[in-house]
């Protein structure tokens, strides 16, 4: 079990059987051990897909369709509730919301207006929360749109909207949280109005476009309206599937996507029980094929704390490089980024793959060995008769040589996953893949040979088999 916490990365090139292979295999077993989850969807058919997963495992009576017009999360309420009624971590409401805003502002280079962003919408988060007692992103909406545009602005506030919510907020502001208005106040006043009007503007337009994709259909039925399942309901065992696919949702995915992600991530890591056995909790996982969609900053994070909290990640993509072209394929910080969260995920299945900056990055996480590389030499030369000697045959001298030397080669040479079967009905249905789990050793051969790879191999058709277990240890008893 500890295994699986370390995170799953599965990869193979279009075709190559991850999704059939091992993706379905790792899947599988979680469901059986009684496991939580969620789905999140790529294709218009991944929701018939897992939905059969789930059947065949028998979890169907567990299964939550999360749908367009079916179901709603109301993931700012969620949120804010868990302090308690008028006791909403305003850091927490905008790391959830800046989650969103990453996903839709990437492949930019923005890290100060990020910074800008966040600043802005912290007071904007504070004053709309005291003013009205929730979390109303359509007052935040007016708010931001109504702000002082100069420090003549903040003299006249009866004209502003802006200044009659900081004003009602200022009314109904709790002792405790009375220096934070005050902050709010000044940044209103008199930050914001003497930003560069560049700026102002390109901060302003970039959280309003953020907030108001939420006010708009589909987000807003999905994600402000009253919520019929939360993670809550994960935690609990239920799996919910996303149905809500890129493909088909685009930029609507990808945002209720993360959301549903981070949100469960979070629960993962703050539920009751952690201070205790945590060997006791049910383990709750989170599903992503094609996941460079919904990859955000906040995946090498959890990772991090993933074990102890008993969260397990399953990302499947074709290659490397689905990864680096979301982050930013000319960014540096996306490059490390990416780096970053495919270090954290431990346990890796390399499927066929003809990517070579794929293969080579597996061959380079296990490094080179020394391999002794032996030479012979054979030399052959004639001694004619010598003086006085009987007149004959000359005589052959023959003479040979061993020479060993050691050279360095990789432990899993790159061609290795050029060639694997990937589960064509030529290849009797079998997907090949090759698995490095952190800290595994594996024996082969009839000497009992140890290296840290094995071949494993799937049959994408039957039943999972109890080879794939033994190999990978992820399975545990049925939680109550």
């Amino acid at each position: 079990m500890e295994q699986a916490c370390l995170g799953t990365l599965i990869t193979g090139g279009t075709g190559g059987g991850k999704t059939s292979g091992p993706f379905q295999y790792v899947i599988r077993s979680f469901l059986r051990a009684g496991f939580g989850g969620v789905f999140l969807c790529a294709k218009p058919d991944d929701a018939a897909k897992y939905q059969k997963l789930a059947e065949a495992e028998g979890r169907a009576h567990d299964v939550i369709q999360f749908r367009i017009g079916e179901q709603g999360f109301n993931f700012l309420t969620y949120e804010a509730n868990r302090g308690g009624a008028g006791h909403a971590v305003i850091q927490n409401l905008v790391f959830l919301l800046m989650q969103a805003a990453e996903i839709s502002a990437r492949n930019a280079k923005q890290d100060f207006f990020d910074q800008a962003m966040t600043q802005l919408l912290s007071h904007c988060l504070e004053v709309v929360t005291v003013a009205t007692g929730g979390v109303d992103l359509s007052t935040i909406l007016d708010l931001v749109q109504s702000l002082p545009q100069n420090l003549n602005d903040a003299e006249e506030p009866d004209r502003l909207r802006s200044m009659q919510i900081l004003a009602e907020a200022e009314r109904k502001t709790p002792p405790e949280r009375k220096r934070d208005i005050e902050q709010a106040r000044k940044y209103f006043t008199w930050e914001w109005p003497t930003l560069a009007p560049k700026t102002r503007s390109s901060i302003a337009i970039t959280l309003s476009v953020l907030l108001d994709s939420f006010l708009r259909y589909p987000l807003h039925d999905l994600l402000l309206a009253e919520s019929t399942v939360t993670p809550d309901d994960v935690l609990a065992g239920k799996i919910v599937i996303v149905d809500v696919n890129e493909m088909s949702w685009k930029l609507i995915s990808k945002i209720a996507g993360v959301i549903w992600k981070f949100s469960v991530q979070r629960a993962v890591e703050r539920r009751p029980g952690l201070e205790g056995d945590a060997a006791l909790l049910r383990p709750i996982f989170i599903a992503a094929d094609e996941a460079q969609f919904w990859a955000s900053s906040n995946d090498q994070n959890f990772q991090t704390t993933a074990r102890s909290a008993r969260g397990l990640s399953v990302y499947a993509t074709q290659n490397l490089h689905n990864f680096y072209s979301e982050f930013g394929a000319s960014d540096t910080s996306g490059h490390s980024r990416v780096k970053s969260l495919l270090g954290n995920l431990q346990n890796r299945f390399g499927c066929q793959n003809l990517d070579e900056d794929t293969n080579v990055w597996y061959a380079n996480s296990l490094g080179k060995i020394k391999v002794e590389q032996k030479s012979r030499s054979k030399s052959k030369s004639t001694t004619p008769p010598s003086p006085g000697e009987p007149p004959g045959a000359p005589r052959v001298n023959v003479t040979t040589g061993e020479n060993i030397s050691l050279h360095e080669e990789y432990a899993l040479p790159p061609h290795h996953f050029t060639g694997l079967r990937r589960g064509e009905e030529s290849q009797g249905n079998l997907v090949e893949s090759i698995l490095i789990s952190a800290g595994k050793s594996f024996f082969w051969g009839p000497l009992g040979y140890a290296r840290q790879w094995i071949k494993l191999t799937f049959d994408r058709i039957g039943p999972p088999t109890t080879m794939f277990t033994t190999h990978v240890r992820i399975t545990a008893p049925k939680q109550r």
